[in-house]
């Protein structure tokens, strides 16, 4: 009796008593939770080069594949007033931290702000020649993630936040 007892216990695993997900679906949960985390966390254009990477999948989701030669001889394109001032703005809250320690987002309530604008309509020209090189194709899972973003809710959180929720998704759909 005893040694039937032994053999039971013995072939118990940690799986068989606790059921541990199969790694891959452990991984999906962690990188959606970490994905998640950080697109919340991150403010938009708060990449050294996002302004152009933004003003460029906003481009090729209008399906204009390259850029336009502006009147200033410059390369760029025509975009949204809103993304200038999102742009504008990030870029000063960023280049002001460079000599201060701590806080580094000078003000979360200015980005909210910002996301909530409406797309007027109104137009701009920007110049955004660094990501022009690149061909189109990277740029389309984004561009597909704003054409989204401008018919669920059409203000610049909404393109700017389904644009990285699309990369996520992307990203998990390749990796699992």
């Amino acid at each position: 009796m005893f040694i039937e007892a032994y053999r039971r216990f013995s072939r118990l695993s940690l799986s068989s008593v606790i059921r541990i997900p199969d790694a891959h679906y452990l991984f999906l949960l962690i990188a959606t939770v970490a994905g998640v985390t950080f697109i919340s966390i991150i403010p938009p254009d708060w990449g050294a080069d996002s302004a152009s990477h933004i003003a460029r999948a906003y481009q090729i989701s209008e399906g204009q594949l390259t850029e336009q030669r502006l009147s200033n001889g410059q390369y760029g394109g025509s975009l949204p007033v809103e993304l200038l001032q999102l742009s504008q703005f990030s870029g000063n809250d960023i280049s002001d931290n460079q000599t201060r320690p701590g806080r580094q987002i000078d003000s979360p309530d200015s980005y909210s702000k910002l996301a909530a604008l409406r797309l007027s309509g109104r137009r701009v020209s920007q110049v955004f020649t660094g990501s022009g090189v690149y061909t189109p194709v990277p740029y389309i899972v984004p561009a597909i993630g704003i054409l989204i973003g401008t018919r669920i809710s059409p203000t610049l959180g909404g393109i700017v936040y389904s644009s990285r929720y699309a990369i996520l998704l992307t990203y998990l759909a390749l990796v699992f």
